[in-house]
């Protein structure tokens, strides 16, 4: 039900934030293959910073900790935070040219978010 899944959401931001920037440094040296330099710079950088940091405030959205949201309310946000992510992680693969195995399955997801 809804508190078992509320329940593995926290489980699995809990997880995230252990090390929050692992997507970014991932990003960042995808980027730094294919720029040369000034990956660090890369406005495409930016998507993936904003995502990863929408993902990590979720925990404490569901954790009750933010002011004036909780339960439906928070999980509301939280959701929105997560869409927005998508957006932005979708933005980075399509201006960022992935290629390669699993290039259909990017293109997929892209044209979804």
């Amino acid at each position: 039900g809804g508190r078992e899944m509320y329940d593995k959401a926290l489980e699995g931001l809990r997880q995230w934030n252990k090390d929050p920037n692992f997507y970014v440094g991932y990003a960042q040296n995808y980027l730094a293959k294919v720029v040369k330099r000034g990956s660090a710079d890369d406005p495409r950088l930016g998507y993936i910073k904003e995502a990863s940091a929408n993902i990590s405030s979720c925990q404490e959205l569901l954790e009750g900790r933010v002011e004036g949201l909780s339960g439906k309310a928070a999980g509301d946000e939280a959701i929105k935070r997560v869409k927005a992510s998508q957006k932005l992680i979708g933005k980075f693969l399509a201006e960022s040219g992935v290629e390669g195995e699993g290039a259909d399955k990017i293109a997929a997801y892209v044209s979804s978010h």
